[in-house]
């Protein structure tokens, strides 16, 4: 019983988690990989939500679309920083969706040392000075805006379920937090 407790391992019973996320008209992986995600969602909840997954890499768009052709899923490529979400995520026909996936664990500084040019437009919403703006803090995470923008445009029946790091999930939450104060 210690080792449990030093760890926190108290297991979710199985009949609690199912009715954390309820089945979803719609679930969308914004940053399709080779459809791990999408692929274990439709296991679980079967062919008949509709699935959809957004990816730039083109290899990872034709695996998933080969992997999830018998399912209905609908695989695009598209570029997550240019893709209008609210379209995607805001329909009339859809009351509950589920975002999901692992998103890219990425800050600026990390793709500029790879030479990379994939980001959204920046903002300084945090309103950071001189300095912090063009280092340390603001240091941009990419993960972090993305959940922050889906989280942005979901409809009320809405959830995001994606993998980061614990202290973007925090960042996300205050600044989530910040905006609805407002």
């Amino acid at each position: 019983m210690r080792q449990r407790k030093v760890f926190g391992d108290f297991q979710t019973p199985p009949s609690l988690a199912g009715t954390l996320i309820p089945r979803p008209d719609l679930v969308v992986e914004p940053t399709v990989g080779r459809e791990a995600f999408l692929g274990a969602a439709i296991e679980h909840w079967g062919t008949d939500v509709v699935y959809e997954g957004y990816g730039l890499n083109q290899a990872h768009v034709a695996s998933a679309s080969e992997r999830l052709e018998l399912s209905g899923a609908l695989i695009h490529r598209q570029d997550f920083f240019t893709h209008n979400c609210d379209q995607c995520l805001r329909r009339p026909e859809v009351r509950r969706v589920l975002v999901l996936g692992n998103p890219p664990w990425l800050t600026n500084s990390e793709l500029g040392r790879f030479r990379g040019d994939n980001l959204p437009v920046r903002s300084n919403a945090d309103a950071y000075s001189g300095m912090e703006a063009r280092t340390g803090p603001s240091n941009f995470d990419i993960v972090g805006w993305m959940i922050e923008r889906l989280a942005e445009v979901l409809p009320e029946d809405g959830a995001v379920a994606v993998l980061c790091k614990t202290m973007t999930a925090w960042r996300v939450l205050r600044s989530l937090w910040r905006k609805e104060r407002r």
